[in-house]
């Protein structure tokens, strides 16, 4: 099973252990993910029981990427992982942060560059044997990309041929109703039956709980954890 690997002084290298892995990701890289978060993506990596690739939207500075890197190499899957970021804040959030107060050490420009550059970096340390192929477009864009089957360069420059069955997803993109509802479905078409999709932000109470019950409510999708976040897998 492919691991973690660092440095001895000899110059060799040896496994981080197991059981140290997450947390060395978690101290290594910035994200916003809890630990029955790492369980729900860790079962639904370890459900995957085709070769189609797993997709993730909203990937930030690449915590969850390279969990879910590392759960399929764990788990020995053979599946791509392909990530959507745009790596970008729209103006009126960034100046509604106080972000704007830090000009002009800090700009809408040059955050994005920090944030693909920190992206690109922890999956080239961390992810180094299976590297996904990450696209720098909005989530609709991609989608569309997928849909026709389109060929696209992902930030590691390598040519890439997007399209086709999904075995897994993860979306954690802009946690609004009317976005994550175009994530879901548009990931739910190329979803393979008994396959699993991870929504982030989705406790009850929160922004996307109203979107989260029509999903249910259709009956295509069955609830496999809440936890408080929804782990759904597709039943029909």
């Amino acid at each position: 099973m492919a691991s973690l690997y660092i440095k001895k002084k000899n110059g060799a290298e040896a496994p981080v252990p197991e059981r140290d892995v997450i947390e060395f990701l978690r101290a290594s890289t910035t994200g916003w993910l809890g630990d029955s978060d790492i369980i729900a993506l860790e079962y639904g990596v370890r459900s995957i029981n085709t070769r189609f690739p797993a997709i993730e939207i909203g990937s930030f500075c690449g915590l969850s990427t390279n969990i879910i890197s590392f759960y399929i190499r764990k788990y020995n899957k053979s599946n791509s992982l392909f990530c959507s970021d745009k790596w970008m804040i729209d103006y009126a959030s960034w100046a509604g942060s106080g972000m704007k107060n830090l000009e002009p050490e800090i700009t809408i420009e040059n955050y994005h560059d920090f944030l693909k550059g920190s992206f690109t970096g922890n999956c080239r340390m961390f992810s180094r044997t299976n590297l996904p192929y990450a696209i720098e477009e909005f989530s609709d864009d991609f989608f569309l990309l997928w849909e026709k089957n389109k060929y696209a360069k992902d930030v590691f420059g390598r040519d890439v041929k997007l399209g086709g069955n999904v075995s897994f997803a993860f979306i954690d993109g802009m946690h609004t109703y009317d976005f994550a509802k175009r994530d879901f479905y548009n990931a739910d078409k190329y979803l393979v039956k008994g396959g699993h999709i991870f929504m982030h932000d989705t406790f009850d109470g929160g922004p996307l709980e109203i979107l989260v019950k029509e999903i249910l409510k259709e009956g295509k999708y069955c609830v496999v954890m809440n936890n408080p976040n929804y782990l759904l897998r597709k039943e029909k």
